[in-house]
Order: C-alpha cells, then structure tokens, then sequence
C-alpha cells in the first residue's frame, strides 16, 4: 500500500463508528467459512477494543473478485443512506487487487462519508482538503 493514504490515525470511543464488517478470502470455497470466521473473530476483538460498532457482516464466500465491487458498492450505498459510517476489514489487501483499487475505494467510501478501518492497518483515508 503507498505511504500517500494516511494510517493509524487513533479511533476513540466518541467517533461513533457504525461499521459493516466485510470478510473476504482466495481460496478454496471449503475452507471460506473457516478463514473468514477467523477474519470476523480478529475484527470483533479489535471492535471492542476500539468501542466500534458492528452494523452488518457481509462475507465474500470465496467467491471471485468482481463480487467485491458489488459488495462495496452495497457498503457505500448502506454508508449514503446512514445505516453504517464505515466498514472494517482484516486488511485492504483483501478487498483490493493492487494499490489504485486501494486507492479507488478508500476515496469511494470517504467520498460517500464512510471510514476505511483495517485490523492491520488503521484508519484509512486519502489526504485530500475538501473545498
């Protein structure tokens, strides 16, 4: 991931942080269920310990990677209708193909008002003013 999106800003209790957990995994589609609820275990925790709200879970269910651009399209419009401000993932590499994926939905998200919050990598978020 470039170093251009920011990273680790602190989450505390008073953001209020509403999120659509997403699970997502390559693989075999015997073992999705596993990984991924290992993935869901691991966001949880840090969930709580973030006082992070988890709203919905979507899981990708080993399937290919253009269900994740319908799923992500999913988040933004839950994040535009005010059901959930972010969504939360292990880390950006499981939503993403290489770094302008990245770079795309973590803009498409802020864009819609959302938080990108990845386990391993905090908050992400493109360093771009608003006018």
């Amino acid at each position: 991931m470039a170093s251009h999106i920011s990273r680790n800003m602190k989450i505390t209790k008073k953001d209020n942080l509403k999120a659509i957990a997403y699970l997502s995994d390559d693989g075999s589609i015997y073992e999705a269920d596993k990984r991924e609820n290992k993935q869901l275990k691991f966001i949880k925790q840090y969930a709580k310990a973030h006082g992070i709200m988890i709203v919905k879970i979507i899981r990708r269910n080993a399937m290919g990677p253009m269900i994740i651009e319908k799923h992500i399209q999913s988040i933004i419009e839950f994040i535009k209708k005010g059901e959930a401000n972010a969504i939360i993932v292990t880390e950006i590499a499981k939503v993403s193909r290489n770094s302008i994926d990245s770079y795309t939905k973590v803009g498409l998200i802020n864009e819609a008002g959302g938080t990108v919050i990845s386990v391993m990598e905090g908050i992400l978020k493109l360093p771009i003013r608003r006018r």
